[in-house]
């Protein structure tokens, strides 16, 4: 193939050479070293790196600034063309130049000319699809932008911890490989991690380590038990897929990987990363290929020493710039760095079109392409507990993605997207993620917000009457209804007669009265309450059962319950009739000797009681074994560190006793040695056919409760915090997976984070 094309900068013609390199090479998974079809000329255009961006770019950017105020954006001005690019890193002018895997993307994605497959399922991009990888706009957010970070190595952002987390999910980083590797079938120790490797060597060639090991995985899975080109089963090692091309008829890669590392004698791992990361920075990252994205597009000509371009390309694949970007967002999420101090390179093109490039599966007629950041809201309430569904489709029947949930107004509190798709005919619009998902929304939820400063707060109620201890909720409604932020707090002019919550919650406390001011956060606002507290009279005083059992020398906690919940004065006087049986310290009950005794609970106001019976029983200290891998709360009973779906069978051999073992439900009802345990069954000790133990069980994230954690669970969670349902006791604790002293977002993302397999709920 021969480029005869003149090509036009700046209304300048350059003079083409009459001798063209073409040389191409296929890949392996992600690729190679590719050599595409190029072109050189006798002037290439210089690249200029500048702070001000296109006007195009610039919402993406300021959204970002502000989200990581530490992160640099720098605009790279390559000077080419739009038109000129996309023709060369397109089938126009090589089919191999951009491929596109068959197994992720759809019929839109795929060159639909005569395309056969390159390598595997890689086949032949669509000019639409190249034009959307291409786009830099696309990938301006959280998610994708490090496709853009630039590569050289930092002692303030890489550390062994950032990239133990990038392996952690693959072979290289599991704890029983991540210092081993397998020579000839054999397998051998290293005296550092693979981690450990890569942060040594990306240091020694200043290379950013997060990049290494991002393409190493990205590469091989990191998988060095089955990976060909990296087990160590041929005594060599291959790291890059650095040679691995497949031959013209689609085979051989895997064999000229290793014969590409036996050449060069790479006999250790060792010695094939540090070849691959020398690949990477000295036929790459020094003539200004120094990202992600232009180690696939090589369009940057920094430095002017640039002999070719649309040439030196790492990679075939237009997908893994934002595949390996990904990969490295999660590292620095997972590490706590992702407000690290990063610089990322964004390359602009001249001509460019006015808005991003869309998806090839937004060629819908039913909707207008569009390139708009928008927010969602209900305008019809005052936007606390909005919820809106996100689908698959434009129709209530396609799947649902998620359900968007906002328990507070103003631009702070509000999801946003790109809206790439505009309803013509139909309610609905085509938003994306910033994470790069799409799906739909019901069009009447979509807003171009502009938002404003608070001009005043009103609250639903002016006064309030409680009884000691009662509660009530008044709601406050900024204005206007754009209004820059909907903040508020709320303060009590006295707690010690009624206290309040950032909620709005007011409990009532002691007899009196109080104000209760609300205040937005933008502009100083205020709105006030008042409200006044009366007292509420002891009507009797129960307790849970009319029998205790406790062992001798061990305490047990008896709490009756002062009625009704808002009574005044719940303070109550105990009376033991024999104590020498039974003696009260610090509101508990101490077994002394052995026999049984009445404990007696009066209440201060109204004169109450209620009796119950307090047997002391004597065990042996083998009596009753736990093994060390549960853990009992001695305050509540609990019995923790249980995994989801264990069986009765498993729970019993953990439980070394000589006397009665009983295994309930929630609702006490008899398990079976193969049902499951869950959240609230109850294990019983009895001794005498008294129960002297008692212990609840608690899985984390088991909410329901049926010993698993499913889509029931984070539904429940959602509910309660959307106070649509109310978890108490055990269940309560369940709920509060990430253990800080609520129930919020936090615990529902991370239970659905369980499902999805993308982290673990610690037991």
């Amino acid at each position: 193939m021969i480029y005869k094309k003149r090509v036009g900068y700046n209304n300048k013609k350059l003079k083409c050479k009459k001798i063209f390199v073409i040389l191409t090479i296929f890949m392996c998974f992600l690729s190679s070293l590719n050599f595409s079809t190029a072109i050189i000329y006798d002037n290439l255009p210089v690249s200029e790196l500048k702070d001000e961006f296109p006007d195009s770019y610039k919402p993406y950017i300021e959204s970002l600034k502000k989200a990581h105020p530490s992160w640099v954006f720098k605009a790279v001005y390559t000077n080419l063309d739009w038109n000129l690019v996309l023709e060369h890193e397109s089938y126009d002018v090589d089919p191999a130049i951009s491929l596109i895997n068959i197994n992720d993307y759809g019929d839109n994605w795929l060159y639909q000319g005569d395309n056969k497959a390159h390598d595997g399922p890689y086949y032949t991009a669509s000019k639409s699809a190249v034009a959307y990888m291409l786009d830099p706009r696309n990938f301006l957010n959280a998610n994708y932008i490090f496709q853009f970070e630039t590569l050289s190595f930092s002692d303030d952002v890489h550390s062994v911890e950032s990239v133990d987390k990038i392996l952690s999910s693959t072979p290289m980083g599991s704890s029983e490989y991540k210092n081993k590797y397998k020579y000839y079938g054999e397998w051998k120790t290293m005296g550092e991690t693979y981690a450990e490797m890569i942060v040594r060597l990306s240091k020694k060639y200043n290379i950013s380590p997060t990049h290494v090991a991002s393409r190493i995985r990205q590469e091989n899975s990191g998988d060095i038990v089955n990976g060909s080109l990296i087990n160590g089963d041929e005594g060599v090692y291959n790291f890059f897929n650095i040679g691995a091309s497949a031959n013209p008829d689609g085979t051989g890669a895997v064999t000229n990987g290793l014969n590409t590392a036996r050449n060069n004698n790479w006999t250790t791992p060792e010695l094939a990363i540090e070849a691959g990361i020398k690949t990477l920075v000295q036929k790459y990252i020094q003539y200004g290929q120094d990202t992600i994205y232009f180690q696939k597009f090589d369009v940057n000509n920094p430095y002017g020493n640039a002999s070719w371009l649309f040439h030196s390309q790492y990679m075939q694949n237009i997908a893994a710039p934002s595949n390996e970007s990904l990969i490295m967002y999660r590292g620095y999420v997972n590490n706590n760095m992702l407000d690290s101090n990063f610089e990322f390179h964004i390359p602009v093109y001249n001509n460019m079109p006015n808005i991003a490039s869309p998806s090839p599966d937004s060629n819908d007629g039913r909707f207008e392409p569009d390139n708009t950041r928008v927010y969602l809201d209900d305008p019809s309430d005052s936007g606390v507990n909005d919820i809106f569904p996100i689908r698959t489709s434009p129709s209530t029947s396609g799947s649902l993605i998620e359900e968007v949930i906002e328990t507070k107004d103003g631009q702070e509190n509000r999801r946003e997207f790109t809206r790439i798709g505009k309803g013509i005919s139909i309610p609905w619009t085509k938003l994306r993620y910033p994470d790069g998902r799409e799906g739909y929304v019901l069009s009447k939820w979509v807003y171009e917000y502009k938002y404003a400063d608070v001009t005043g707060v009103e609250l639903d109620k002016q006064t309030v009457k409680l009884k000691v201890g009662e509660s009530t909720t008044i709601t406050a409604t900024v204005s206007p209804v754009n209004a820059i932020s909907k903040e508020v707090s709320y303060t009590s002019s006295n707690q010690e007669i009624a206290t309040v919550d950032n909620n709005g919650k007011i409990t009532a406390k002691g007899i009196g009265k109080t104000d209760i001011t609300v205040t937005t956060k933008n502009n100083s606002k205020t709105a006030k309450c008042s409200v006044e507290v009366i007292s509420t009279n002891v009507e009797k005083i129960t307790t849970d059962k009319s029998e205790y059992t406790v062992i001798l020398g061990e305490y047990i906690t008896i709490t009756p319950k002062v009625l009704p919940e808002t009574a005044t004065n719940k303070k109550y006087n105990v009376t033991i009739q024999d104590k020498s049986i039974l003696e009260q310290k610090d509101r508990k009950f101490y077994g002394k000797s052995e026999g049984n005794t009445f404990v007696t609970f009066t209440t201060e106001e109204g004169n109450k009681s209620v009796k119950v019976q307090v047997n002391v029983i004597k065990i042996n200290d083998d009596d009753i074994l736990i093994d060390e891998s549960l853990k009992i709360d001695s305050s509540t009973n609990y019995m923790t560190k249980i995994q989801p779906e264990t069986k009765v069978e498993t729970l019993k051999e953990k439980i070394k006793t000589k006397l009665e073992v009983k295994f309930l439900s929630s609702e006490n009802k008899q398990l079976s040695n193969t049902d499951f345990i869950t959240t609230g069954s109850k294990i019983q000790i009895i001794k005498s056919g008294k129960v002297i133990k008692e212990y609840t069980v608690l899985i984390y994230g088991d909410v329901n409760p049926d010993g698993k954690i499913t889509s029931k669970d984070y539904m429940m969670v959602k509910n309660h915090i959307m106070n649509a349902g109310t978890l108490k006791g055990v269940y309560n604790a369940s709920a509060n997976v990430n253990r800080d002293e609520t129930i919020s977002s936090k615990d529902y993302m991370i239970i659905k984070n369980h499902i999805m397999n993308l982290g673990k709920i610690e037991q």
